[in-house]
């Protein structure tokens, strides 16, 4: 199988569960005013650059249609501090879809990107499983959530796809969320031009 059909096969898989529980949990009540609005939006690293079908460019389609106000981003708190001071960071190389699409393009589309990785050297998933780090994570990105809380914000949260799940477990819990199905989403980066 050649790799972009492979990392197409596991987006959609991921994007599937995913999107079908997002779309059993959303708020029941009847005002919405104020609810933040989240999108969750699996990344793939390195392979955006390897693939045909999930390419950088339709990553930068995709959330040029989502329009967020906030994008939560699997970036460390140094690591967007050495990108901003205009210096290279060796971690933040490993990931093409902020250095070439999600930090070039908040300028223009002003949105606020917020670092909410909680990787280090110590605290990665080696040394303390997916599991934990998907939890690590998503306390900073709670710290983001509730800081914005009843502002009616869209925020889009960008994490590799291994975490999107693990994500979403926790965020389901929250009441004062509205998770977006993405699925039209998905269907509209199938059909972006792969350029």
């Amino acid at each position: 199988m050649k790799i972009h059909s492979r990392f197409a096969i596991q987006l959609l898989s991921c994007l599937f569960i995913a999107s079908s529980a997002c779309a059993q949990e959303t708020p029941d009540q009847k005002d919405t005013a104020g609810i933040t609005e989240l999108v969750l939006l699996p990344t793939i690293h390195r392979n955006h650059e390897k693939t045909k079908f999930y390419t950088l460019k339709r990553l930068e389609t995709v959330i040029r249609d989502i329009k967020p106000e906030i994008v939560c981003t699997e970036i460390t708190p140094p690591s967007l501090e050495t990108y901003d001071k205009g210096k290279q960071d060796p971690r933040l190389s490993l990931f093409p879809e902020y250095t070439k699409v999600i930090l070039p393009l908040r300028k223009e589309l002003k949105y606020k990107v917020v670092p909410c990785s909680a990787y280090t050297k110590k605290i990665n998933f080696r040394t303390v499983g997916i599991k934990a780090m998907d939890k690590a994570h998503y306390s900073r990105i709670a710290e983001t959530l509730d800081h914005y809380q009843g502002q009616g914000k869209k925020i889009l949260i960008t994490f590799g796809s291994g975490h999107i799940n693990g994500l979403l477990e926790h965020l389901r819990l929250r009441k004062d969320i509205k998770i977006i199905d993405y699925r039209p989403t998905l269907e509209k980066l199938r059909k972006a031009p792969a350029q």
